[in-house]
């Protein structure tokens, strides 16, 4: 039994760092700026708040901003309705809320594949009258070192980012995935082979033809049958 639960751990184990190695990759791979934006906007209140969204399978970046008065068009689909619920962004930082900004802008960036499973912030800037632009860098996350910024538009540019926040369901689903293909690349071949000797009445071990014979163990590898199926 102890065995049983220290094969899956390792299975487990192994599911996760195959995880993270895929993010990763999606990370240094996966231009999510090719992609036209989902764009929402909406006001609230008297500021607006307005997201954009670029998605790809493996990867997506999200942009969400908010202007201290001024309204500056809307869609018919809410920001609210858009933004994963991960990365936080349903409300504003301090600075906005309490009004000692005027322009929030947020940048995250998510990653991973069949779901997305890891996160970071790549960028939080605020725009304020009197105290001018505060910026702040990567939050949760590496700088891809060595390699060149995502082209976005207009000269504009986004780093490459290797997130390390788990986005739990991604992350959870994704490792045990992993762990699945693990096990059948490793260990289910030989439990098909077993189970087609077993059915043909061969040794399990050595595949000598036991139909015939009245052995307690195997004539030509001396494995027992009762305790080789066992």
């Amino acid at each position: 039994m102890r065995r049983r639960l220290f094969t899956l751990a390792i299975f487990l184990l192994l599911g996760a760092v195959i995880n993270v190695a895929v993010a990763w990759g999606c990370a240094i791979t996966i231009n999510v700026f090719t992609v036209i934006p989902y764009v929402a906007s909406n006001p609230v209140g008297d500021d607006h708040w307005s997201v954009n969204r670029w998605r790809r399978p493996g990867g997506a970046r999200i942009i969400s901003t908010r202007y201290r008065k001024g309204h500056y068009g809307r869609t018919n689909v809410s920001p609210s309705e858009v933004i994963p619920e991960w990365g936080r962004l349903a409300h504003p930082m301090n600075e906005f809320y309490l009004g000692s900004t005027t322009i929030e802008q947020r940048v995250i960036d998510a990653r991973g594949w069949p779901m997305l499973s890891l996160w970071c912030e790549v960028e939080r800037t605020h725009y304020s009258d009197d105290f001018g632009t505060v910026r702040v860098g990567i939050d949760g996350g590496i700088e891809a070192p060595l390699l060149p910024q995502w082209r976005v538009v207009a000269g504009q540019t986004q780093p490459r980012v290797l997130p390390l926040r788990p986005i739990w369901r991604g992350f959870l689903t994704n490792s045990l995935l992993y762990a699945a293909i693990l096990w059948i690349v490793l260990f289910a071949r030989r439990y098909v082979r077993q189970f087609i000797r077993r059915k043909r009445g061969l040794c399990l071990t050595c595949g000598y033809d036991l139909s015939h014979a009245d052995h307690d163990a195997c004539p030509e590898c001396g494995a027992r049958p009762k305790s080789a199926t066992a």
